[in-house]
């Protein structure tokens, strides 16, 4: 018993330590020309606070703050002229909270108060959502916006706002406003922080429409900790958690202080290296915009790629590289990267590097080819370079061998032979535009979604098991054959058998040619969830939910498809 006691006070003693050490800065700008500041580098715009159900028209607030000596700078706009102040550092203690007072002329008072009950008050279930009068204007700012870019910028400002909280109704009602499934999950995870009834958070879910996603989504919410600001990972094990702003201007402000470019190098490439670290792609990019030199910065970009916790948007890396051949050489690395291995400043030892034909070598491959005359010759040559030896291909190189034969069949087999060599499959799509054929696209994207490397094309007989939606000669008949259905149910009924027909196969956008032929929602939820089986580009099934002007039948259709087999 003494033994429990004992446990259970450390166990609060450590809440307590921990909620000490999270420190809350309220920041109040007084003056009309005082509108935002810099804190550790990062921007807060008091525009962003002045929505909240707080009150306080004229204070931001930075929770979770650490102890340590921190900087500010604030920024005075007047009608001519933006003017950035004079960097001023103060000190956070652990277990004081700290009031920021920024008077009209610029000056600073700083007033330390003591944290009290911090852990118990900072918890869902006491904080308050976002007023429905506020929320209201906030969903009709979103829905101005024109773009989904422009609407995904504004969603997630608010969501990052630390002065505001949503209910788990709230955010579904903000995120379904954003198109994308990479944009929604971010959104989403951004979310959590401020949701009030986390209990109901898993009803979010369903907005995504990938089962990937969907795990990615509970793996944050089962890892996250509101003290996930560490660097060394160990508040957060089962998630990478970004360098903080704080860290990151410190290790910037280190590599500054470097007088050579081979210190720099050194400097950035050990915390890439160092296993406690994780950039966002931005950081990183910040970090090799500090050097010169394209042999450094492809060094550098590679043994980045390990510490990124945004993977899906590190092509932004890319376009620092000058050159085509530089920007490959990453790409390249990026595709074979083991985790496993460590990055040693060669290659990612243990896989296979892949270096496209060069400019010489596939000048004199193109001109052999074009000098064969008999019947088939071309293609057999093309497919044999793609087939044989150790050749790789940029998608612009074999995009010019593909089109030296203008048949179109044979221009799939050849796409078909090719993928396995293409050293940036993220351009594939320029083939797949080859074709003027929609059978025939759908026919290579099938093709190309099923591969499995280290298969190599043979005579079409590889990846031979693959769904291919029906050809556009094949679905104008079906759909004229629908629409000349006029009893009652007619239509209803031929769509239905062409769903459950287990020989069709549709893209997403020829089912939503189909289903809308009939105009009762009820009935088109049911042909919605029946197409689901024969879909070839499921990650673009959520096109089909903009078919029901009823939110209800499109939870309905998501929730098939979340739980779909």
């Amino acid at each position: 018993m003494k033994s429990l006691s004992i446990f259970i006070l450390g166990c609060v003693m450590a809440v307590s330590a921990i909620a000490q050490n999270n420190i809350t800065v309220n920041v109040t700008l007084n003056g009309n020309y005082n509108r935002e500041v810099l804190i550790d580098g990062k921007t807060y715009l008091l525009s962003d606070y002045q929505n909240t159900s707080t009150g306080k028209k004229n204070m931001i607030t930075v929770p979770d703050m650490q102890p340590g000596q921190h900087t500010i700078q604030v920024i005075r706009n007047s009608t001519s002229r933006r003017s950035v102040g004079q960097e001023k550092t103060f000190n956070l203690r652990a277990g004081y909270d700290l009031d920021i007072a920024v008077n009209g002329n610029g000056t600073v008072q700083l007033t330390e108060k003591r944290i009290r009950n911090r852990g118990r008050n900072n918890s869902a279930a006491y904080r308050t959502p976002m007023t429905s009068t506020n929320f209201n204007t906030l969903v009709q700012d979103v829905r101005r916006k024109w773009t989904n870019s422009s609407r995904l910028s504004a969603v997630n400002t608010a969501l990052s706002n630390p002065a505001n909280f949503f209910t788990t109704s709230q955010l579904s009602q903000l995120v379904q406003m954003v198109s994308g499934e990479a944009n929604r999950l971010a959104l989403l995870k951004t979310s959590y922080r401020s949701v009030t009834d986390p209990n109901n958070f898993t009803s979010l879910y369903s907005l995504l429409t990938t089962q990937a996603s969907q795990n990615d989504l509970a793996a944050y919410v089962s890892a996250y900790s509101t003290t996930s600001g560490s660097t060394t990972g160990t508040n957060n094990p089962g998630y990478k958690t970004a360098m903080s702003n704080y860290n990151f201007n410190v290790l910037t402000n280190d590599i500054r202080n470097e007088y050579n470019t081979s210190a720099r190098v050194n400097a950035i490439y050990n915390a890439f290296s160092n296993a406690g670290n994780y950039f966002t792609t931005d950081q990183a990019r910040r970090l090799i915009q500090m050097i010169t030199g394209e042999a450094n910065m492809v060094h550098l970009a590679k043994a980045s790629y390990r510490s990124i916790i945004d993977p899906e948007n590190f092509t932004a890396i890319y376009n620092l590289i000058p050159t085509q051949a530089g920007r490959n050489d990453v790409a390249a690395y990026v595709r074979t990267y083991n985790p496993n291995v460590l990055y040693s400043g060669t290659v990612n030892s243990g896989t296979t590097y892949r270096t496209p034909m060069t400019d010489g070598s596939f000048n004199t491959l193109i001109a052999d080819i074009r000098r064969q005359w008999l019947p088939g010759a071309k293609k057999s040559a093309v497919i044999n370079a793609f087939t044989t030896g150790n050749n790789y291909f940029t998608t612009y190189q074999a995009s010019q061998l593909i089109q030296l034969d203008n048949d179109e069949p044979d221009r799939l087999d050849m796409a078909k032979a090719s993928y396995a060599v293409i050293t940036d499959p993220g351009n594939f799509n320029q083939i797949i535009n080859l074709f003027t054929s929609q059978a025939y696209r759908d026919d290579l994207s099938a093709y190309v979604r099923n591969y499995t490397p280290g298969t190599t094309y043979n005579s079409g007989t590889v990846n031979s098991t693959y769904n291919s939606a029906m050809s556009d000669a094949n679905f104008n008949i079906l759909i004229e054959d629908v629409r000349r259905q006029w009893l009652p149910g007619g239509k209803m009924s031929a769509l239905t058998s062409a769903f459950n027909n287990t020989g069709n196969y549709f893209t997403t956008a020829q089912a939503k040619q189909l289903i809308p032929l009939v105009s009762d929602e009820n009935n088109r939820l049911q042909l919605a969830k029946a197409s689901y089986r024969t879909i070839v580009d499921r990650e673009n099934f959520s096109q089909i939910y903009d078919i029901f002007t009823s939110q209800a039948y499109r939870d309905d259709l998501a929730a098939y498809v979340n739980a779909y087999r």
